[in-house]
């Protein structure tokens, strides 16, 4: 039996299992998402992965450029819904549309509450090194990622692990915990709790100029830049004022004092090793030049010269 009707608020490909829960699970009515975006080389309109969902199951779905107009609060009012689902939508959702469907609207963010509250939550604990992060659901308020939470789950992050890979893990469990969730939420005789609004910390949009390296920083601070930031902006350094991508990196040894940061250690047929803050090394495996294929720093310095100080 259907858990009531539902719309979801989504545009990213990380919202796709929690349409797939939604779509089994209850009357799944409307779908909105934002305007196809352009891109590519030749700048053709691409279709958010939502709305390709929306046509494939033959699911209505609409594209407002305004939430806040009659329009569209017509169209959902006219679903009939009971709940409201908010995934990766990439805009504020207005206190008037939030209130429309009558156990209000619930939104799946990707960090535990009321920790990394904004737009980067997932990079932003990858960029602080954080060894645990997890899926809260949580009921919108005019406030940004303020409201009381439903449910919440943890998972544990790898040393390792970058920001493509954490997103695909955290859509999968927060799908679970969703489909879990609902017949709380629905039987409308629980509250969720309030966030302990002192314990925030705030995840902020990323901006391109991050991604360039600071040889200053220690290697694992840079390292866990290079996790947060793919695949945008990625990291890189400068050689000839142009931009070189680090497609792969590791943190090196530790060494010995008296290297100045951004010192060229040794370049061989595995990695450049580079000496960064705190007396520690980065290993870089692959690059990529402006407008070439990603390639290994050995076979890049076969046909440029190389500094002894990365700037």
């Amino acid at each position: 039996m259907a858990h009531g009707n539902t719309v979801f608020f989504g545009t990213a490909a990380v919202g796709l299992p929690f349409l797939e829960r939604l779509l089994h699970a209850t009357d799944l009515r409307l779908i909105i998402t934002q305007p196809d975006a352009r891109g590519g080389r030749n700048r053709r309109s691409l279709e958010p992965p939502v709305k390709t969902f929306a046509r494939e199951h033959g699911i209505p779905c609409i594209q407002p450029q305004v939430l806040r107009c009659r329009e569209t609060e017509e169209r959902i009012t006219g679903t009939d819904p009971d709940l409201a689902v908010v995934v990766a939508y990439g805009r504020y959702i207005p206190r008037t549309i939030a209130r429309l469907p009558r156990r209000r609207t619930v939104n799946a963010h990707f960090s535990l509450l009321p920790r990394w509250r904004g737009a980067a939550p997932v990079q932003r604990s990858l960029e602080a090194g954080e060894q645990r992060t997890g899926v809260t659901l949580f009921e919108i308020r005019p406030r940004m990622d303020s409201g009381p939470v439903w449910a919440s789950r943890e998972v544990d992050v790898a040393p390792d692990e970058a920001a493509p890979g954490l997103f695909e893990r955290l859509a999968a469990i927060g799908a679970d915990l969703l489909e879990d969730t609902l017949p709380r939420i629905m039987k409308g005789r629980e509250t969720p709790i309030p966030q302990d609004h002192r314990l925030a910390t705030h995840a902020p949009p990323l901006r391109k100029e991050e991604g360039r390296i600071d040889w200053s920083r220690p290697a694992r601070e840079i390292f866990n830049r290079w996790r947060a930031f793919q695949p945008w902006p990625g990291i890189f350094f400068h050689l000839d004022d142009k931009p070189v991508k680090v497609v792969a990196c590791r943190p090196g040894d530790s060494l010995s004092a008296g290297h100045s940061p951004g010192t060229i250690l040794k370049l061989d047929g595995h990695r450049l090793r580079v000496a960064c803050g705190a007396q520690s090394a980065l290993d870089i495996l692959r690059i990529q030049p402006p407008c070439k294929r990603p390639m290994t720093p050995h076979c890049f310095a076969q046909g440029n010269q190389l500094p002894d100080l990365l700037p």
